[in-house]
C-alpha cells in the first residue's frame, strides 16, 4: 500500500519536479534558454497559480546584421499550458547596448 502511494504522488507530481516539456522551436539555448523558461513560468504561475506542464516554442521574427553573423532582435510565441489552462507569450530577445548578451521581455498575447 506504500508503495502504491509513493507511486501515485510521484505521478502527480513529476511534472513540476521535471518541469515543461517542450516542443518547436526556439533561437534560445543553453543560459537563455534557462533565463527566459524561469521567467515564463513565473508569468505563468502569477496568472494562473498552476506550474507549466507544455511549452510550445514557435519562432516568427528574426532580424539580423547586414552580415548575417548576429542577431539583433527575434521574437518568439511561447505557448505555455498546465492545469486545463493556456497563455500564450511573445517573447522579445535583442543583443544588449554592450553586444555581450541578450535582453528579453515577456508579453501577454489575446
Amino acid at each position: 500500500m506504500k508503495r502504491l502511494l509513493f507511486i501515485s504522488l510521484f505521478s502527480l507530481t513529476s511534472c513540476s519536479i521535471l518541469g515543461p516539456t517542450y516542443t518547436g522551436k526556439t533561437i534560445t539555448d543553453g543560459i537563455l534558454k534557462s533565463d527566459v523558461e524561469n521567467s515564463v513560468r513565473l508569468f505563468f504561475r502569477s496568472k494562473t497559480s498552476c506550474n507549466p506542464e507544455k511549452i510550445h516554442t514557435e519562432i516568427v521574427n528574426v532580424k539580423m546584421t547586414p552580415d548575417r553573423s548576429k542577431i539583433i532582435i527575434a521574437d518568439e510565441i511561447w505557448t505555455t499550458s498546465g492545469c486545463n489552462k493556456t497563455l500564450k507569450l511573445k517573447v522579445r530577445m535583442r543583443a544588449n547596448e554592450m553586444n555581450d548578451g541578450t535582453d528579453f521581455g515577456i508579453l501577454e498575447l489575446k
